[in-house]
């Protein structure tokens, strides 16, 4: 996006992690229902820092433990075949409200109760994939720069793949940035470059309604 689309984004959302998550799920879960035709689209969302995981924090020690304590969750989104970009977003909104990142990952992970981590493994898992990336300019020593491209391959071409697309929304150079991962043996590159493009123009038509 330009600069001056990631400053209307930036201002809208007053930081807010929560908003910025919504817009970007709408963007994409717009362009998903355009391209498969199916208005039911099941996604995994990963969002970074422990912002989310806080109330849960406040009860517990956490400051033994080395990480983002990222949360990560399956959420199943609905929205009209021929809905707006504005109607999604409310389906969004509408999905988020009744999901508890950090309650899924306890309930998954550190719950006891026979058999029930055996169910969560069998149930079918997301294809695709959104992650919010770290804003790394506020992160990283003022020393430390990102590289504008990727210097080699971000992961074996051996590997499994846990997502046949990966949507990864991140802040370099006061730009927000939306890069789509996939596979060569799944999807062609004009799939994906139209798929992408929908997006965008789905965030565009976002920011210029949703966000006055």
């Amino acid at each position: 996006m330009s600069f001056g689309q990631t400053q209307a984004l930036i201002e809208y959302t007053a930081g807010n992690e929560e908003r910025t998550l919504e817009l970007i799920l709408s963007a994409v879960c717009h362009s998903l229902v355009a391209w498969t035709d199916n208005p039911v689209q099941w996604i995994a969302v990963e969002q970074h820092g422990r912002s989310a995981l806080q109330p849960h924090l406040d009860s517990l020690d956490a400051h033994r433990t080395v990480g983002w304590l990222s949360p990560a969750f399956p959420l199943l989104l609905t929205a009209e075949r021929k809905a707006t970009v504005q109607g999604t977003l409310s389906a969004v909104r509408g999905a988020l409200r009744t999901c508890d990142a950090a309650s899924y990952g306890l309930l998954r992970y550190l719950n006891a109760a026979p058999g029930l981590a055996d169910r969560f493994a069998a149930y079918p898992q997301p294809e695709i994939s959104v992650r919010l990336a770290p804003d790394w300019a506020e992160l990283l020593p003022t020393r430390v720069q990102m590289l504008d491209d990727a210097f080699g391959a971000p992961r074996s071409p051996a590997s499994q793949r846990a997502h046949l697309i990966d949507v990864v929304a991140a802040l370099h150079n006061d730009r927000l940035r939306l890069r789509w991962l996939y596979s060569e043996q799944m999807h062609e590159h004009s799939t994906i470059a139209r798929l992408a493009q929908h997006c965008r123009e789905a965030l565009q038509l976002l920011l210029a309604n949703d966000a006055r």
